[in-house]
């Protein structure tokens, strides 16, 4: 049903109110996320990402690049994958990541930047120096975080424990 609604949006897009093509893109990355078939996801993050920079739409694009840089950082982990791909979907992710950071601001933000130091201290382990040259920028970043004020007081633990696996690395 979602694909069929799909091609009408797609091909009659005046025809159709009250119905966003990407948020109809949205519900199947959600299936297939949530069916572990993490490429499929990736497939239509990369669409909607695609979509809502064609349209201006800068209120769902933060969420979008989040969801992208999750479904890049699902396929990174998964075992069949080659490690030249897997090198290509750590900077994917990253630079998801990122790119949702530029959008967003205050506690949000905060997360955003722990995931994706999160990411680069997981991906050393994984594609080894394409991940490694991110982390002392990573360590600075999340340090400077401890630094600011927390508007909502909860966040500080998870950037500490983000923080401690980066100074682990680096002893290494």
């Amino acid at each position: 049903a979602l694909y069929k609604a799909i091609e009408i949006k797609e091909n009659h897009p005046d025809e159709v109110r009250g119905y966003s093509l990407w948020g109809l893109y949205d519900d199947i990355e959600d299936v297939y996320r949530g069916a572990g078939r993490h490429a499929e996801a990736l497939e239509w993050s990369r669409k909607i990402v695609d979509l809502l920079k064609k349209d201006g739409d800068a209120d769902n694009l933060a969420g979008a690049y989040n969801v992208l840089g999750i479904n890049a950082h699902s396929m990174l982990r998964k075992d069949d994958v080659p490690p030249g791909e897997k090198e290509m979907y750590f900077l994917e992710s990253y630079n998801a990541y990122k790119e949702a950071e530029k959008l967003t601001c205050g506690g949000e933000s905060r997360v955003l930047v722990t995931n994706r130091a999160s990411l680069v201290f997981e991906a050393v382990g994984i594609v080894g120096d394409a991940a490694r040259k991110y982390v002392d920028e990573s360590i600075s970043v999340l340090e400077k975080l401890l630094l600011q004020p927390d508007d909502k007081g909860h966040r500080f633990n998870h950037i500490r424990t983000t923080l401690a696996d980066g100074y682990r690395l680096k002893e290494d």
